[in-house]
């Protein structure tokens, strides 16, 4: 066990991520397996699959960008871009929330069946909701 003051590095050319037994380099490939199946699983439940992740973050922009439009009644320079940035961010973060707290409750089989820290199911998910930020930034 590593202590706070020591070095990351653990023996065996492990990194650990928190201190105290953690997440290791060899755990990446299960973080990879997991993010992949919940990018997956979320892609294949939704009608419009990957191109909700295009498609919600310009419909929220209409939606708002036409309330707030008419509410203000003045104009404000780049605010289609300001609001667009703000929407895209604040999804990311409600969605990775969301589905970190969701994971461990829908993945408790995984979690009594296997011996493995329980933090990798949070980090699969928050990886899996950066690959929708990742695309709805590029618009």
């Amino acid at each position: 066990m590593l202590t706070s003051r020591e070095c990351a590095s653990a023996p065996g050319g492990g990194v650990r991520i928190a201190s105290g037994g953690g997440i290791t380099w060899q755990h990446l490939d299960l973080i990879r397996e997991l993010a992949a199946a919940q990018v997956k699983q979320r892609d294949q439940s939704t009608l419009l699959g990957f191109g909700w992740s295009f498609l919600h973050p310009l419909l929220l922009l209409a939606l708002l960008y036409t309330f707030f439009h008419a509410r203000l009644g003045q104009e404000i320079a780049f605010y289609p871009i300001f609001l667009l940035v703000g929407l895209v961010h604040y999804t990311h973060f409600s969605n990775a929330t969301t589905s970190a707290g969701n994971s461990l409750v829908a993945l408790t089989h995984l979690t009594r069946d296997t011996v493995f820290p329980k933090m990798l199911l949070v980090v699969a998910a928050v990886i899996a909701s950066s690959v929708e930020f990742v695309v709805s930034m590029s618009i």
